[in-house]
């Protein structure tokens, strides 16, 4: 199993999120946690490049905050303690408001027959009994706090997994040694350089940097980067790709906060101007940074 971390912060506007994921070659756990902002998949998806596993379904747990899923015309909303599952990735939509209290989401995706052996009937949603919302919430703290290595963390993903099926989640009964595929060693380290990377936007991370950490040539960084992507459905298929995409999806929540300045922005995600990253928002068909509230106000 893989981790792969990374977050992004402006204290002086109060925006903060943390990303972690374990990724198993049949499933992927992610756990988010957030504040000062507020983020739509409408807007983002369509512009920024997303790539994946677009066929999986997915769970998502909220354990604090407000979120909305959209899936072909379907919305649930969702508060705390509250789960649903969608039945595809690629038709999948998330709207997530961390303005005035912290979002802390748990979301779980798979291939049919790994986790569970059949697919969702309709479109399932419920509410966590008392005891599993405390218990995920530890668990995903812990999971976000820690930094576990990955053979550490499956003990604590087996006790997600069944505390889900506990409350009627659609996964079979699975032990922590059953979980674990450990990930090629070579390929975490470019997954925890990357992540690193990645969490300092601000100074402009490069491929170089990634050489340097890693102690490789350009190509071979290049050919892990390809590999990683390709063997965990990661975002991105080379640095470049990923680190861009980052850099979009953190501007644009960025943005959504109402105390956000363009240049500010545009440094804090590593960009030279506010003109650069207007430009690389043209590019990639986004509203204006300064229009990007107005945006969101219009998919609310």
């Amino acid at each position: 199993m893989l981790s792969y971390r990374r977050s992004f912060e402006m204290p002086r506007i109060g925006v903060a999120f943390v990303v972690a994921d374990y990724a198993h070659p049949e499933f992927r756990l992610r756990v988010e946690r957030g504040r000062g902002f507020t983020v739509d998949e409408r807007l983002s998806f369509p512009a920024i490049t997303w790539s994946g596993y677009g066929d999986r379904p997915r769970l998502d747990v909220i354990l604090r905050g407000d979120v909305r899923d959209v899936e072909n015309g379907v919305t649930r909303r969702l508060g705390k303690g509250s789960f649903a599952i969608g039945r595809a990735l690629d038709s999948l939509y998330m709207r997530a408001s961390a303005c005035e209290r912290e979002l802390l989401c748990l979301s779980v995706e798979w291939n049919l027959g790994s986790l569970g052996t059949s697919a969702p009937v309709g479109l399932p949603e419920g509410t966590l009994s008392a005891s599993s919302l405390g218990e995920l919430t530890l668990a995903s703290e812990e999971l976000l706090a820690f930094e576990p290595r990955p053979d550490a963390a499956v003990g604590v993903l087996a006790r997600i997994l069944a505390r889900l099926r506990a409350d009627g989640l659609p996964f079979d009964t699975w032990k922590a040694r059953d979980l674990a595929a450990p990930a090629p060693p070579s390929l975490q380290r470019v997954a925890d350089a990357v992540g690193r990377a990645l969490s300092r936007l601000h100074a402009r991370p490069s491929v170089a940097d990634l050489q340097a950490e890693l102690g490789l040539s350009r190509r071979r960084v290049g050919d892990l980067v390809s590999d990683l992507s390709a063997r965990y459905g990661l975002n991105g298929n080379d640095w470049r790709s990923m680190r861009d995409r980052w850099r979009l999806t953190s501007a644009v929540i960025a943005m959504s906060n109402a105390e956000a300045r363009t240049e500010d922005v545009a440094a804090a995600v590593g960009y030279g101007s506010a003109n650069a990253l207007c430009q690389a928002f043209n590019d990639a068909s986004l509203p204006s940074p300064r229009l990007v509230r107005a945006a969101l106000d219009r998919l609310g």
